[in-house]
């Protein structure tokens, strides 16, 4: 079944209504009056809905485009009527640049903000033909930026007027960095933001600010360090001056951050940094960095490296505090006067500088490697000579460190002393002067803190490896050694040795005089030396022993030699001591004496007098200097065991001086120490400890071109030398490492090219 067709019959289109006559013209000048009453800060005749309604009819009518002519050139006349005023109230009243700039500022604030405000309300009128026209007309303006862009127009062509208002501005701003308030910061907000929202602000504000600034910080700047160089608060004026620029840093970006473009702030702090840091950089580290590390000024320093850490200049500063303590440590390396205080001056020069790279420069690498190096030129500016007083000072330390300190404390110094220690170039100085110290030590039982000699031992170790402390280490083990060897010899000897030597003279190496004991027994303790571990000792052949002495020595080399038959024994009697029990009028003391000193005042058990030629003839001491010096020791110090004749000289003379036992010698004590003379450190002992260091060092570096040749076979004399610079551990010259090759040649382990003199052929 097929539907019926339908048929749709349409009528005509109703034609759209049309505007009463004149309805264009009359609504336009009804929203011009509104715009002008607006302008002239009036009510307008109908409401704001009204007015609305009028342009959205103008525009759904086609008058959009005639409406917005109209809009646009009244707006250009009121424009046009609010710079004639701007002119007429800040151009024609002028004053100049230095006067209050607050009424005119005020003026040109005053009109800026009725404009938008007035504006704002015109475009909520013809927000419609925003909404509609303009949107169809890329080309065409929005209301609010047409009425700106008129602004602008205007702005730009009153130069005068323009010029004077940024003047203004700037002496404003200068007002206000100076803490005054001619302008409320509101008017100062509102004014530089005009400049933004008119996008004149690069070219029209910002240009211009940023030179103000710079001539405004730099003027400051200068004020602040006038005559600062020479002047005697120099530290006080830098310390001063860069709270002051902290303070700067802190109120212009608060001024940035409250006036100023986003934009600006990078911009206005650079010029901060160069005006204030970075122009008068070389003035301030030259004249406030050294008073101010010698003052020790954490909270100053650490604001000087945060400041200049701000503006990427640390290098100088870096530079200038590695030369200060390279300065001072060279003064007190290369004062001769004062070597006694060298290394206590150096650790505190060191603390200090540690302190402050901890406090101040936040452990910087730079810093710590600037410091490192500065040590390391300073405390080798005197060849050997801190190596020596660095051994003397941890002689001194171990030998009295846990008397006077804590053993936290002696680790401390141990610690500090270690840090001087790393920046030595000549570390087998040190040891040589390290061993002697240390035999002291132990061979007369010195140390302070046996676990404290440990502990530097294993410092050593750690520090500059086993090699280095094989000899040292070679030593404790003699001592512990001995110790057991002595332990094991008294029982087996004690049968043979108990009753000998007799008598009411004073004995030798602590013989037991006690009177409620039936015998005198004697003790006798050995140290047996491994040569090659302990430092060289001079020999002190031909000394007359007392028979119980002599008698121990044979008992004892007997004993040591069916236990060890393949070795050697040589006796040093010059590193003995003994202790003697002597009886004087005024009663008896145990007096602790050298070798020398004990077979000196054993001569007179007699009680005859002596004269120098006889006492060296009953002694064996052919060494006149040891014994002037031991009869010094007995005569002259401040226990006086002899007495010397003449007794008006203090000086030894051998040819007439006499002495005899002095039996009315008093003292307090029962207990005496007799000074050693030629226990104290001596010249002659320092020569030949360092001749010793120059002979293994030469030792050294004939090894080093050896195994430097034979490993490349040829080498040119520069690629030689660098090769030895780098491989040798201690400082050495071009000149000597040229004669120890001189040297190498002639001895056949090298030669020299026949056709080029300057390259050298290992020999095999």
């Amino acid at each position: 079944m097929v539907a019926a067709p339908i048929c749709l019959t349409f009528d005509g289109f109703r034609q759209p209504p049309a505007l009463p006559a004149q309805y264009e013209q009359t609504t336009r000048n009804r929203l011009m009056s509104a715009v002008q009453a607006i302008h002239l800060k009036n009510h307008p005749d109908d409401s704001l809905e009204e007015l609305y309604r009028a342009c959205e009819n103008l525009c759904l009518h086609y008058h959009a485009e005639a409406l917005y002519d109209c809009l646009k050139a009244e707006l250009t006349n009121q424009v046009a009527q609010v710079f004639q005023a701007l002119q007429r109230d800040i151009i024609v009243p002028s004053a100049p640049t230095t006067a209050d700039p607050g009424p005119g500022l005020m003026r040109l604030h005053t009109a800026w903000h009725s404009f938008t405000t007035q504006v704002r309300l015109i475009r909520s009128i013809f927000l419609f033909l925003d909404r509609t026209y303009v949107l169809q007309h890329p080309s065409l303006l929005s209301v609010w930026d047409l009425a700106l862009d008129l602004f602008r127009q205007q702005w730009l062509d009153h130069t005068a007027l323009r010029n004077a208002i940024l003047q203004k501005l700037m002496v404003a701003l200068a007002a206000y960095r100076d803490g005054q308030s001619p302008v409320d910061s509101l008017v100062l907000h509102s004014l530089i933001h005009m400049y933004i929202d008119l996008a004149v602000y690069p070219t029209g504000f910002e240009f211009t600010f940023l030179e103000h600034t710079r001539t405004y910080y730099t003027h400051e700047s200068s004020q602040h360090l006038a005559n600062l160089s020479g002047s005697t608060d120099a530290a006080d004026r830098v310390a001063n001056y860069l709270k002051h620029v902290e303070r700067r840093f802190h109120e212009e970006e608060r001024l940035a951050l409250h006036f100023l473009h986003r934009d600006s702030t990078k911009p206005l702090m650079k010029v901060l940094y160069e005006a204030l840091l970075i122009d008068p950089i070389q003035t301030l580290i030259a004249n406030g960095l050294p008073p101010l590390l010698a003052g020790q000024r954490l909270d100053d320093l650490r604001r000087f490296y945060t400041l200049l850490q701000r503006v990427w200049q640390l290098n100088p500063l870096r530079t200038a505090y590695g030369q200060y303590v390279e300065t001072t440590g060279r003064a007190i390396v290369c004062a001769t006067d004062h070597d006694d205080t060298m290394v206590e001056n150096l650790i505190q020069l060191k603390q200090a500088q540690d302190r402050i790279l901890t406090q101040c420069f936040a452990n910087d690498d730079h810093y710590v490697e600037t410091l490192r190096n500065s040590f390391e030129h300073l405390i080798n500016a005197r060849p050997n000579r801190p190596a020596q007083l660095i051994a003397k000072f941890l002689d001194s330390t171990l030998r009295s460190g846990n008397k006077t300190m804590s053993d936290d404390q002696l680790e401390q110094i141990l610690n500090h002393v270690l840090s001087l220690f790393r920046y030595l170039q000549g570390k087998d100085v040190f040891e040589a002067f390290y061993k002697r110290d240390l035999s002291r030590r132990l061979l007369y039982n010195k140390s302070a803190s046996f676990d404290a000699e440990k502990s530097m031992l294993a410092k050593l170790k750690v520090e500059c490896g086993a090699e280095f402390t094989h000899k040292l280490e070679g030593m404790f083990k003699d001592m512990e050694i001995s110790r057991d060897l002595m332990a094991d010899f008294r029982p087996a000897r004690g049968g043979e040795l108990q009753g000998k030597q007799r008598g009411k003279r004073p004995l030798a190496h602590g013989y037991d005089e006690n009177p409620s004991s039936a015998d005198a027994s004697p003790h006798f303790s050995v140290s047996v030396l491994t040569q090659s571990y302990w430092p060289t000792y001079p020999p002190c052949d031909g000394l007359i022993l007392p028979p119980e002495v002599a008698d121990y020595k044979k008992q004892f080399q007997k004993y040591y030699l069916k236990k060890h038959s393949s070795r050697n024994l040589t006796w040093q009697n010059s590193l003995d001591t003994c202790v003697l029990r002597v009886p004087f009028t005024a009663g008896k003391k145990e007096l602790s004496l050298t070798c020398y000193q004990a077979l000196v005042l054993l001569l007179f058990q007699d009680g005859q007098e002596r004269s120098y030629a006889q006492i060296q003839h009953e002694t064996g001491i052919q060494d006149n200097d040891e014994l002037i010096r031991t009869l010094q020791s007995l005569s002259g110090g401040r226990y006086r065991i002899l007495t010397k004749n003449p007794a008006d000289r203090e000086v030894v003379i051998p040819a007439s001086d006499r002495f005899s036992f002095n039996d009315g010698f008093t003292a307090p004590l029962y207990r005496l120490k007799i000074n050693a003379i030629q226990f104290k450190e001596t010249t002659q002992e320092t020569e030949t400890t360092t001749e010793k260091v120059v002979q293994d060092r030469q030792h050294q570096v004939d090894a080093a071109i050896v195994r430097l040749m034979k490993a490349h076979k040829n080498r040119t004399h520069t690629q030689l030398m660098n090769d030895l610079f780098q491989s040798l551990q201690f400082p050495i010259s071009a000149a000597d490492l040229k004669k120890r090759i001189d040297i190498l040649i002639d001895r056949d382990y090298m030669e020299r090219d026949s056709e080029d003199a300057n390259l050298y052929r290992y020999l095999a």
